[in-house]
């Protein structure tokens, strides 16, 4: 499809474009720019993606191997101490090592899968040991609460988890600018149910924000507002499906014997089929004037009052195009990448020949310690014990306040 260009053009000598006209033109304009930073912003954010898997994907995996060399090594020492005290310290330190592991990106075989499984499981026992006593008094206590009270404190412990979750949703749609009363959502809902709910909620938000004008007689300014309003959703219907229709009867590949011609008919029925479901206008006047009218006629003759519409529609479409590149860096295509960064805007500056030059010096550190564990048992045991040492002074009890970049991994080898 060439470039065809949406505006108007000149007109008679003496004359200048009203301000209706300079606006369309204004927003036309705008529009080609945003769409064309979104196209490069996806082009950009593709090509990161694709050239980190290239980069990272080997060295994530060797990554991976050598902590799990160093898990093993660490097994040895584990399996010769003696003391019940630092036994159950190293369970704990352990259990959190392959916690670390299981974290990283990796194809763990069969084999070392299980291993990895095995050693949780023993060292949670003894990290964790179970007293019968504790148990006896458990089942005793459960044994003198009616059914009516435990199914009661079950449900407590759900209606807790569900509330934690509402106040969650809450803050983010408060962060949205959406100060929405979840109260009516329930533990017993489906999440289907409170997705349902939760879309009728915003649009009621929405709706209610759009109606809070003044109580009486309406401003003239509103109506016409309003009028505006119906003017574009009409126009939208209109000149969308009746642009698509001309088009589609002057591209459709049949009408043409010519092969090449055949294949670059049905492309663009294919950019046509896009715009029409998207309601792409500005790309199907594109199409219009290059294939219906001869250039810009039908466009400079459109009255103010159409033009405004048209400004309308091509500044929702404005709108519609920056909110899709806000929402490029967590489309899942970019997950990949996400491991690696904390804060959206941090993907248009993350470098990953940075992390790979990280990852490869983590690697040596790694790989260092463990030839050190193997080749000197007298290394091995200074190398545990401080590990253990720093391992007791830090609380790992709250999990969610235990930060992994707190931690200089250059000290821990």
């Amino acid at each position: 499809m060439s470039k065809s260009v949406v505006k108007i053009g000149k007109i008679k000598e003496g004359e200048s474009h009203s301000p209706a006209q300079k606006k369309f033109n204004h927003v036309i304009s705008l529009l080609e720019k945003e769409k064309l930073l979104l196209e490069k912003t996806t082009k950009r954010l593709d090509q990161r993606c694709s050239r980190s898997k290239q980069l990272l994907l080997p060295i994530l995996e060797k990554n991976a191997q050598s902590y799990l060399s160093l898990l093993r090594e660490y097994w040895v020492v584990f399996l010769k101490t003696k003391d019940p005290d630092k036994r159950a310290l190293f369970a704990r330190f352990i259990m959190s090592e392959v916690d670390s592991l299981q974290e990283l990106p990796s194809n763990f075989n069969e084999v070392d899968s299980k291993w990895i499984d095995d050693i949780y499981g023993e060292c949670e026992i003894l990290a964790y040991p179970f007293d019968e006593k504790d148990e006896e008094e458990l089942v005793e206590d459960e044994i003198d609460l009616p059914h009516e009270e435990l199914d009661d404190k079950e449900e407590d412990i759900d209606d807790l988890s569900f509330s934690f979750m509402i106040a969650q949703i809450e803050m983010q749609l408060s962060l949205m600018g959406l100060n929405l009363d979840l109260s009516s959502l329930n533990s017993k809902m489906t999440p289907e149910e409170i997705d349902i709910k939760i879309g009728e909620l915003i649009e009621m938000a929405a709706g209610n924000s759009k109606s809070k004008s003044r109580k009486g007689k309406k401003s003239k300014r509103e109506l016409e507002k309003e009028m505006l309003a119906l003017k574009v959703e009409e126009a939208k219907k209109r000149n969308i499906g009746k642009i698509f229709k001309d088009l589609a009867k002057v591209l459709h590949p049949d009408l043409v014997v010519n092969p090449s011609e055949k294949l670059r008919r049905n492309e663009l029925m294919k950019v046509l089929t896009i715009a029409y479901k998207s309601g792409d206008l500005l790309t199907m006047l594109k199409l219009e004037i290059e294939w219906v009218h001869a250039g810009n006629d039908r466009i400079n003759e459109l009255a103010d009052a159409e033009l405004m519409v048209y400004i309308a529609i091509f500044e929702e479409q404005v709108q519609n195009v920056r909110k899709s590149i806000a929402e490029l860096p967590y489309k899942m295509e970019y997950g990949f990448m996400w491991q690696f960064l904390k804060f959206d805007w941090q993907m248009e500056r993350w470098k990953p020949e940075l992390e790979l030059k990280y990852l490869t010096h983590r690697i040596e550190n790694i790989d260092k310690t463990v030839y050190m564990m193997k080749n000197s048992p007298q290394q091995r045991r200074k190398i545990v014990d401080e590990l253990l040492m720093d391992f007791e002074m830090d609380d790992f009890d709250d999990d969610d306040d235990f930060d992994d970049d707190d931690f200089d991994d250059d000290d821990l080898f």
